[in-house]
């Protein structure tokens, strides 16, 4: 599990970051990453590091699959977070086609949607 400061948690939080963020739609997930500009760093609401929360709806299926999705994209980001720009916050939507994927396309999938959304380093 991701430390506190690096999680989503307050529902106002989701809210700020589904109005204003950019979508990239995978085939097991959603990404709405919003950025931080400078303006918003230095203000007494910044963030010194990416943040990030998991949804999964009943659409994925019941508790267990709902679960197992989060689980899969918790540790495919915990594996890559090192490589992600502090300058951002995100939510990881899971589809129903998460069930069907595997790590390593989840994997692959999260680092080709952070590449195109541009919060990744190398």
């Amino acid at each position: 599990m991701l430390p506190k400061v690096h999680r989503v948690r307050k529902t106002h939080e989701y809210d700020k970051i589904y109005r204003n963020s950019k979508r990239i739609s995978s085939n097991s997930f959603l990404l709405y990453c919003r950025y931080i500009s400078d303006k918003q760093k230095n203000s007494n609401t910044h963030i010194q590091y990416p943040r990030l929360g998991f949804v999964a709806s009943k659409k994925v299926g019941n508790a267990i699959y709902r679960n197992k999705a989060k689980r899969l994209l918790r540790e495919a980001i915990r594996q890559m977070f090192p490589n992600l720009k502090a300058s951002f916050e995100g939510i990881l939507l899971a589809s129903p086609n998460i069930n069907t994927s595997n790590f390593d396309d989840i994997h692959n999938e999260l680092l080709t949607a952070f590449k195109k959304a541009g919060v990744i380093i190398n």
